[in-house]
């Protein structure tokens, strides 16, 4: 990470003096001008949709902050508790991985502090630790006393820190796309193919209009989910989900990317402590990951002791919808064959 401003300013001197080298041979194609501004403006004169799957709710964390988050299903079930990545609202749970555990679970998706609905604290003066108080606080607010935690990306992060934390609130752990150690000298933690791609979205789509933000949100998830093109599916949900944000206030905080950052760069290593994990645990990852690349969870799979590896093929650091079904069935199945092995060991 010390590389990548550096990294950066050179990419943006080569984009300056006219060097086409800045575009990652893999970048996504964009749609012509005319066909994004056509599906924007049929996108905008449609209804806002709804995006809410529950009852919302709020907790108060130890400092004060409040964590927005949504119970979804009957409580009297047990509890899937859903923890989001960085600097990304709860709500981007989808029902490709919420709906098939609706009938026989309690779903409960929330925004990380800084995110949506939750407190915005001045200064990023937190850590991934009290990132996993904040869902504690949430457990004990429902009066949850354990729960399956189940993370991506950063959300993987705290949920390792919740189950070392307090292995008692835990049933299981599925942590995916995810690392114990993001800043391991011993691994790569920023390709420079991702690297491009930031500074390449940062550059080609300026501007605050609702064209250039979607391009610019399209190009880089399409990127992340190592789409060959960006398809009018993408365009459209984009445009309902910043719809829907205005409308109910919940944009988030634009400094939540850089105290996310932060609190995962204060937290430091967990993976001196990954063979506490006592409870069964299963790491997904994709094989085309550029963010968090697999080789992250190759290592740290090997310091849990009663641990399930699965890797999806061409997967990147976003899922397709294809790839949620199988991430939702891969964490069902797992839950369920752990849950019968604790019944009857």
């Amino acid at each position: 990470m010390k590389l990548l401003l550096p990294l950066l300013i050179l990419l943006i001197s080569f984009y300056w003096s006219g060097c086409a080298i800045i575009k990652p041979a893999r970048m996504p194609v964009m749609p012509d001008k005319a066909t994004v501004k056509k599906i924007v403006a049929e996108a905008q004169a449609m209804p806002i949709k709804n995006f809410y799957m529950g009852q919302a709710d709020v907790a108060e964390a130890a400092d004060g902050s409040l964590i927005w988050y949504e119970s979804i299903g009957d409580i009297s079930k047990p509890t899937i508790l859903l923890i989001m990545g960085h600097s990304t609202s709860g709500i981007v749970w989808s029902s490709d991985i919420i709906d098939p555990f609706k009938k026989d679970y309690h779903i409960i998706r929330y925004d990380n502090r800084d995110v949506g609905g939750s407190s915005w604290p001045d200064k990023g003066n937190y850590n991934i630790k009290d990132m996993a108080e904040d869902a504690i606080a949430i457990l004990d607010k429902m009066n949850i006393e354990k729960a399956h935690i189940v993370g991506v990306s950063m959300g993987g992060m705290i949920g390792q820190q919740l189950v070392l934390d307090h292995p008692e609130r835990a049933l299981t752990l599925t942590s995916f796309l995810s690392t114990a150690y993001y800043f391991d000298p011993k691994i790569k933690s920023v390709t420079f193919e991702m690297a491009r791609a930031v500074a390449y979205n940062i550059l080609k789509f300026q501007g605050r209009s609702m064209e250039q933000v979607v391009k610019s949100r399209a190009s880089l998830i399409a990127f992340l989910r190592r789409d060959k093109e960006i398809d009018e599916e993408l365009i459209h949900y984009l445009v309902h989900r910043i719809r829907f944000d205005k409308k109910e206030n919940r944009d988030s905080n634009p400094l939540a990317g850089n105290h996310h950052s932060k609190a995962i760069r204060k937290s430091g290593s967990r993976l001196e402590r990954m063979q506490e994990i006592r409870i069964p645990t299963l790491l997904l990852h994709g094989t085309d990951d550029p963010l968090i690349v697999p080789a992250h969870t190759e290592k740290y799979s090997q310091l849990i002791e009663d641990c399930e590896v699965v890797w999806l093929e061409g997967m990147g650091h976003i899922p397709r919808s294809d790839h949620e079904q199988r991430i939702a069935q891969e964490i069902k199945r797992f839950i369920e064959v752990k849950s019968l092995s604790t019944i009857n060991p």
